[in-house]
């Protein structure tokens, strides 16, 4: 079983598993780019399935919810939606209303 780090889809850093199937909570080794390794615990598994070669890989989520030295992994501009004033609801009439009161 080999693991290296990868980019999820929602910005975070996790583990791609090449071989065996990993097991949440146990402890992995991880090759780094630059050949050292590092213990890291898996928290979750994402995603099972085959790679384009026909070899099992999954994909991990990591227990230190992907923030690396310096800062987050997560996008960097994060906008708000605008949202309506709840006094302007009427919850009686307006639909979209009864979800805010």
């Amino acid at each position: 079983m080999s693991a290296s780090y990868t980019r999820l889809r929602n910005g975070a850093w996790g583990l791609r598993v090449q071989g065996e199937t990993p097991v949440q909570g146990t402890r992995i080794s991880v090759t780094k780019k630059d050949g050292s390794s590092k213990e890291e615990t898996i928290y979750r598994i994402i995603w099972t399935g085959m790679d384009s070669n026909g070899q099992a890989v999954s994909l991990v989520a990591l227990p230190w919810g992907g923030k690396s030295q310096g800062g987050t992994n997560y996008p960097a501009k994060i906008q708000k939606t605008p949202q309506r004033q709840p006094e302007a609801l009427n919850a009686e009439t307006d639909e979209e209303a009864k979800d805010w009161i």
